[in-house]
C-alpha cells in the first residue's frame, strides 16, 4: 500500500511535468528533497518486489526481515521529503513526523517495556508531543532563524490554533485512553465466557440424556412393527 501511494505520487508529479520524464529526472537530481523522495521510493520498491510468498521462501525469513528493516529508514526518509518540500509552512509534515513517532515510542515501549498497558502508552504520547515541538522548534529555527523560544511560545498560544504538538499528544492520550476502557471491558468478557459455555455445555448433556432415554422406547417400536 505504502509503495502504491510513492508510486501514485510520482506518477501525479510526472503528469504535472507534462509527462516529459527528461524534466522529472533533472529535477530530481537538482531538487535535493526530489532526491530524497526518490531514494525512499527505490526502497520501497525493494521492499515491494520481495512481498511476494515465492520471494519470502527463497530468500528466507532472516535475510526477509533484515532487509525489511529498512522501513525504518523510508519513513524518516518520507518526513524529510515532506518537511523540504513544504518550505516556510511544516505544520502538516511535522504533524506527520511526530504521529511516525508516536508510532515509534509504541514500538520502543513494547519491546523493551511490555506489556504496553495505559501508563506506557500515555508516556509514550506525552514523549512523542514533546519531542514534535522539539522538531517545530529545531526546524524553523534551523532554515529559517527564527527564536526558538518564538515557535515553542506559539505551542502555548491558542489563538494560533492547535500546534501538531498537541494534535500528537491528543492521540496519545487517546490511545490511552481506550487502553484504560479495553482493559475494563476485556475480563469482563472473560468472566462471561466460561459461564457461558458451561451453560452450553450443560444444555447439550440434557439433550444427550433426552435421546438416550427416548431411544430404547423407539427401538422397542420398530421391532413391535417388525414382527406384526
Amino acid at each position: 500500500a505504502a509503495f502504491s501511494y510513492a508510486a501514485l505520487h510520482l506518477g501525479l508529479y510526472v503528469l504535472d511535468q507534462g509527462g516529459n520524464l527528461y524534466v522529472v529526472g533533472r529535477e530530481i537530481v537538482l531538487r535535493v528533497y526530489l532526491a530524497i523522495g526518490a531514494i525512499g521510493l527505490l526502497l520501497l520498491l525493494a521492499l515491494a518486489a520481495t512481498s511476494f510468498d515465492s520471494v519470502i521462501r527463497r530468500m528466507g525469513g532472516k535475510r526477509w526481515l533484515a532487509l525489511h528493516q529498512l522501513v525504518y529508514l523510508i519513513a524518516p526518509l518520507a518526513i524529510l521529503h515532506f518537511l523540504i518540500q513544504s518550505k516556510l509552512d511544516v505544520t502538516e509534515a511535522v504533524l506527520m513526523g511526530g504521529l511516525l513517532m508516536l508510532l515509534a515510542f509504541y514500538r520502543l515501549a513494547h519491546r523493551f517495556f511490555p506489556p504496553l498497558d495505559p501508563a506506557r502508552a500515555l508516556a509514550a504520547g506525552l514523549a512523542a508531543g514533546a519531542c514534535t515541538a522539539l522538531l517545530e522548534v529545531g526546524w524553523y529555527a534551523g532554515t529559517t532563524g527564527i527564536d526558538p523560544r518564538l515557535v515553542w511560545e506559539a505551542n502555548f498560544t491558542p489563538s494560533l490554533g492547535i500546534s501538531p504538538a498537541w494534535w500528537v499528544t491528543g492521540t496519545g492520550l487517546a490511545v490511552a485512553v481506550a487502553a484504560v476502557v479495553w482493559q475494563r471491558v476485556k475480563p469482563s468478557r472473560k468472566a462471561r465466557g466460561p459461564g457461558s459455555s458451561a451453560r452450553k455445555g450443560a444444555e447439550g448433556k440434557a439433550a444427550h440424556d433426552k435421546r438416550a432415554q427416548e431411544k430404547p422406547a423407539k427401538d422397542k417400536a420398530r421391532l413391535g412393527v417388525g414382527a406384526t
